[in-house]
């Protein structure tokens, strides 16, 4: 197959060292590859099975087995969530970072949520105490560990994006996607943040408006929708709370008149 190094990655719209990317994670001349291991960290231990882990430990070479040995020494098992560092030797990356994601037997709980946002957490910080400045991910725990795959995209690109914001030692993160549908779908979760990122700076330059009393009539007309859609016919405190005012009824209402948002006319307060 060869080494990859993706120059036609697809990059975030929020952050560009966050990138997509499909195809073979075991081609990639990174500094470090992420490989979705099982619990005993000795490699999968089905002959010819289509697993990751499978497929890592088959190119990087039997040393591998052996250093995963070596590391599980008086251990019988890693504890889901977290995360521990190899050497890659036959593959062209440095580091392998092995993580335990959660396996899904029903509905998925808060408790999953959080096993699989530590997983890229945890290779993250790994990758950074040892001086790796490019990672490369594939969708933890959604093969045969069945995390819906939806979810996990949304929880894999809000980790990566919120490390990637503190520590700008790493200078690139590929979430390598197995198939079309696996990239569909980091595709719309780093759509779905970059909506939700823009609904945020447009929420900030409408309050920072409002400070400078530079409110305009379209601006009137978006606070009127955000209250009553959000809190029926009566203006909420959380406009005050975002303004770090104190929150009262009488106050929330003073403001949004002086804004020309309430007629004065109308009962602020109505009957609930």
């Amino acid at each position: 197959a060869g080494v990859a190094t993706l120059a036609d990655t697809t990059p975030s719209p929020t952050d560009p060292r966050l990138r997509l990317w499909r195809g073979d994670i075991t081609t990639l001349a990174t500094d470090a590859i992420v490989n979705a291991a099982n619990s005993q960290m000795l490699g999968c231990f089905v002959p010819c099975h289509g697993c990751i882990d499978n497929a890592i430990h088959t190119y990087a070479g039997v040393q591998l087995r052996l250093e995963c040995a070596r590391l599980m020494t008086g251990q019988e098992e890693e504890p889901t969530g977290n995360a521990k560092i190899t050497k890659a030797y036959n593959l062209p990356c440095r580091y392998i970072l092995h993580t335990v994601g959660p396996i899904i037997s029903g509905a998925v709980t808060q408790a999953n949520r959080e096993l699989l946002a530590s997983c890229y957490r945890n290779c993250l910080r790994l990758a950074s105490e040892n001086g790796c400045h490019t990672v490369d991910f594939p969708s933890i725990s959604t093969g045969i560990y069945h995390f819906p795959l939806d979810q996990a995209a949304q929880i894999a690109v809000r980790e990566i994006t919120a490390y990637l914001a503190d520590h700008p030692e790493i200078t690139r993160v590929r979430m390598v996607c197995f198939d079309s549908r696996t990239r569909a779908a980091y595709a719309a979760a780093l759509a779905a943040q970059r909506a939700k990122a823009e609904e945020k700076a447009a929420r900030e330059a409408l309050l920072e408006r409002i400070r400078n009393g530079a409110v305009t009539p379209d601006d009137r007309t978006s606070l009127r929708e955000i209250e009553q859609v959000a809190f029926g016919k009566a203006p909420s405190s959380k406009l005050l709370r975002d303004l770090g005012m104190e929150a009262t009824p009488e106050k929330a209402h003073a403001l949004l008149l002086k804004l020309g948002v309430w007629d004065n006319q109308v009962d602020p307060w109505p009957a609930r």
